[in-house]
């Protein structure tokens, strides 16, 4: 799809010099790559904001745009119902787009502001988040591929909760790692263990800095990750769910159609002493 310049007359194409050509050049790349979707692409998602109030559940997930021509932006997925493609990343609610992002495989994100303390990936989910109604709370619903625990804390200060299984990452607790490697597949189905993350501050014991230490900041809600067993331990972070002082076991009763969901605090020597004691009972 092809949209004329519409600052460029008609049939004053060969009368551009070399200046108007590195100028026009220089404005498409400013544009970003996809400028020959312009400007309708971004009256498009401006639209789409517009006539639309965002409630509280929403989620974050990539589209493919299905494509096989030849580009060096499209993204290859051999696995997926769309195998060749544009990759878009999207703001979603109920089946309707509330705003997206642009992706290239070589390029990266478009339009992108890369904060000092996220990734890529975590600075374009949250400048997707920074776009929804202020004076309305929210919850984001991700997927592996975006969950960690600071991007987590960085929207809790939007008014923003989240959730979503993770991926191994330095901030997630070391011991619920240990768990899902050396008892996996081995632990009781339901057996869950959980940490809360909080904040580390500085504290002064002494005249030196020598003897500082670090410690967890009581003020800070923190973001609870925990390794639950179903066939494989899955681990996950949430900022949306209750937890005990330090540690949570999250039981999951089945009924007939639906699933109950309760958590219930219990001491960190109880839930460790649980964990290990059904890790080593299965292991053969």
């Amino acid at each position: 799809m092809h949209i004329s310049d519409p600052t460029l007359k008609p049939g004053s194409e060969n009368q551009r010099s070399k200046r108007d050509d590195s100028e026009d050049r220089a404005q498409k790349k400013s544009l970003g790559w996809w400028y020959k979707l312009e400007p309708i692409a971004s009256e498009f998602r401006s639209l789409c904001s517009q006539y639309w109030m965002p409630g509280i559940n929403l989620s974050i997930d990539e589209m493919m745009v299905r494509f096989f021509g030849r580009s060096k932006h499209t993204f290859k997925a051999p696995n997926k119902p769309i195998k060749e493609g544009y990759k878009i990343f999207a703001l979603c609610e109920a089946g309707y787009t509330y705003n997206f992002m642009w992706s290239s495989k070589t390029d990266s994100y478009g339009e992108l502001v890369k904060m000092p303390d996220l990734s890529p990936t975590e600075s374009m989910v949250y400048q997707l988040a920074q776009t929804l109604p202020k004076d309305v709370p929210h919850i984001i619903y991700m997927d592996n591929y975006f969950t960690r625990v600071p991007l987590l804390g960085k929207l809790r200060t939007l008014n923003i909760g989240a959730c979503g299984t993770t991926r191994r990452h330095p901030e997630f607790p070391a011991y619920l790692l240990d768990l899902k490697d050396l008892c996996s597949k081995r632990l009781e189905w339901n057996t869950t263990a959980a940490i809360v993350v909080r904040k580390q501050i500085k504290v002064q014991n002494g005249a030196c800095d020598e003897e500082s230490q670090w410690e967890s900041d009581a003020s800070d809600p923190g973001v609870i990750c925990y390794a639950w067993q179903d066939n494989n331990t899955v681990i996950a972070c949430s900022t949306v769910h209750k937890s005990g002082e330090e540690q949570t076991n999250y039981s999951i009763e089945k009924t007939t159609s639906n699933y109950i969901y309760k958590w219930t605090s219990c001491p960190e020597s109880l839930w460790r002493r649980e964990a290990e004691r059904s890790c080593n009972s299965n292991i053969h």
